[in-house]
């Protein structure tokens, strides 16, 4: 395996090459450009504290920075499925041509989102600056490990996602539905305590998307680092979803050009 990892090292010209031209693709001939990634999350987290803090009666100044983050960290998860299914088949071209390992497809999807999300997070240190300046200090001895670990996750998520889509073609209609139940699991604009009162709080003890939820908000918004389970969860999970994934490459591989 670690010759695997050494071939993607290989060929980072080739994958970073298409990592920009995708981020050019994607915001071709806008006026504002990568900016939407900061302006988007910003509009969408102003309708939603509005809609949400007055059905719960929530403290906007706590629900702002609640909402923002967890829609950072939604994106990444959200898109690993999405962009993440239709990254091998939407690189039939480069396949057919070059044989690099496929995993570069995924990894190219994953360097996208975390690039977006680097580029929206702007807006958390600006909020912290201005709200909660002595929070920076934990936010920046926590971010790199943050970064590393949704980098993992995403990675490991699109590369699955990808393999099952291209050999299965229904997961494609079924990833809205995975989706769905994971928002609604997850605490991503619902507080936790939400679920504790209506005795779910399992939902959220047990989802590793809460749990790197939490590594986001316990230094952004408490100013504490996040708990030692919270980072053996998600690291326990991205070890999971590695060790399936390399099954599948071993397995499925050398065939998947099939199914393209």
């Amino acid at each position: 395996m670690l010759n695997y990892f050494e071939r993607i090292y290989a060929a980072r010209y080739f994958w970073w090459s298409l990592v920009k031209a995708e981020l050019r693709n994607k915001y071709r001939r806008s006026t504002l450009g990568l900016l939407w990634s900061l302006l988007y999350p910003f509009l969408v987290t102003l309708l939603l504290v509005y809609v949400l803090g007055s059905i719960f009666k929530t403290n906007i100044l706590d629900l702002i920075p609640f909402i923002y983050s967890g829609f950072i960290v939604w994106d990444v998860i959200s898109g690993s499925f999405l962009y993440g299914a239709g990254g091998i088949i939407n690189s039939e071209a480069y396949i057919k041509q070059f044989s690099h390992p496929l995993a570069i497809y995924s990894l190219k999807q994953t360097l996208v989102l975390i690039i977006n999300a680097l580029i929206s997070g702007i807006g958390v240190f600006a909020w912290c600056a201005v709200v909660k300046p002595q929070n920076i200090p934990y936010m920046i001895l926590t971010l790199p490990i943050t970064i590393l670990l949704l980098f993992l996750f995403s990675w490991s998520v699109t590369t699955l996602s990808g393999i099952i889509n291209t050999k299965f073609r229904d997961f494609q209609q079924m990833i809205g539905l995975i989706i769905q139940a994971l928002w609604f699991i997850s605490p991503v604009y619902f507080e936790t305590k939400v679920f504790i009162n209506a005795n779910l709080g399992y939902l959220v003890y047990y989802n590793p998307i809460a749990r790197i939820m939490n590594l986001v908000r316990a230094p952004f918004i408490d100013g504490t680092p996040a708990t030692g389970t919270d980072y053996l969860f998600v690291i326990g999970t991205v070890a999971v979803f590695f060790v399936i994934d390399i099954f599948l490459i071993k397995r499925n591989e050398k065939e998947l050009i099939f199914y393209i």
